[in-house]
């Protein structure tokens, strides 16, 4: 080796000079390519701590990170804050049940599908909108002869289900809850009465349902035949009833729906065509009662500023 050296000394310059050019760029280089390396393995898959939401997991492989050096300076102070600074999934703050049972009227109607998650209370005239009405996405809870009182301080059950009001509330969770009472409560207390115990059915079934938008349905008013000889279902006392249910709309979470335009005569009357007994509307009329309930939905949804 010494013999080489003195033999081609000028050789041997050159090779000593690629050898220190080739470690200064190494030494130059070699970082930046460790901190790539590392900010790849460190984002890849299975390497996410586990109090971190699962959703703020990077779902691209690890060829596609760019070089650390393309990476802007906030993204690399985010992918430097500790895990156990980032707040959990939970800590988000909770959307209201009422904000998503809500929808944008289209039309000046509510869409079919916007009862997917609400539940009709009454007694036979909500088993006569069931059986004859087009709310097929909707569910019931229906008693014939049901009465307010009867919700929850002596509760009937579903002719249907078998369960009581609070019982279907806790088994099944509803964003919109609709309440057509009242023909039965006439001739007994007076009004003021009436109207308490709605109210006190109303928050009953707020707190079982949190959120859940209540539509209070207008009490039908019978024929005028009906109203003329009758001593208990008289027009003049289901518009005393209806006044006051109106009071309990609070244009936020309650809702009054007059749904006597379908029926009336413009005089306060159901029309006699509506009726075979002068109080239940005839079947080819819940149709129509429902494209009402539709209406008079959206027209009270555009009040409240939905």
């Amino acid at each position: 080796m010494r013999n080489f050296v003195k033999k081609c000394p000028l050789l041997c310059m050159n090779i000593l000079l690629a050898l220190v050019v080739g470690v200064g760029v190494a030494a130059r280089y070699l970082p930046l390519h460790l901190f790539a390396r590392g900010a790849v393995s460190s984002s890849g898959p299975g390497s996410v701590p586990s109090s971190f939401p699962v959703s703020s997991a990077v779902s691209s492989p690890a060829s596609s990170f760019a070089p650390a050096s393309s990476v802007p300076a906030s993204s690399a102070a985010a992918s430097s804050t500790p895990a156990s600074s980032v707040p959990p999934v939970s800590s988000a703050p909770p959307v209201s049940p009422a904000d998503s049972a809500v929808q944008a009227p289209a039309g000046g109607v509510v869409p079919p599908e916007y009862f997917k998650d609400a539940i009709f209370v009454g007694d036979s005239l909500t088993e006569g909108l069931m059986d004859y009405g087009n709310l097929d996405e909707a569910q019931y809870f229906c008693h014939v002869g049901l009465n307010v009182y009867q919700l929850f301080e002596n509760p009937k059950k579903d002719d249907i289900s078998n369960l009581t009001l609070e019982e279907t509330l806790e088994k099944s969770k509803f964003r919109k809850v609709y309440i057509h009472l009242g023909i039965n409560e006439l001739g007994t207390a007076d009004t003021d009465y009436f109207v308490r115990h709605y109210s006190s059915a109303i928050k009953k079934i707020q707190a079982l349902e949190p959120g859940a938008l209540v539509f209070v349905e207008s009490i039908y008013p019978v024929t005028k035949e009906k109203s003329d000889t009758d001593k208990v279902f008289r027009n003049s006392y289901i518009k005393e009833r209806n006044d006051g249910l109106r009071t309990l709309d609070n244009g936020k979470d309650v809702f009054f729906l007059d749904l006597t335009p379908v029926l009336g005569d413009g005089n306060g009357n159901m029309r006699a065509e509506c009726s075979g007994d002068d109080v239940h509307p005839k079947a080819k009329y819940y149709p129509l009662i429902c494209d009402r309930i539709r209406e008079a939905t959206a027209q009270a949804l555009v009040s409240a500023g939905y």
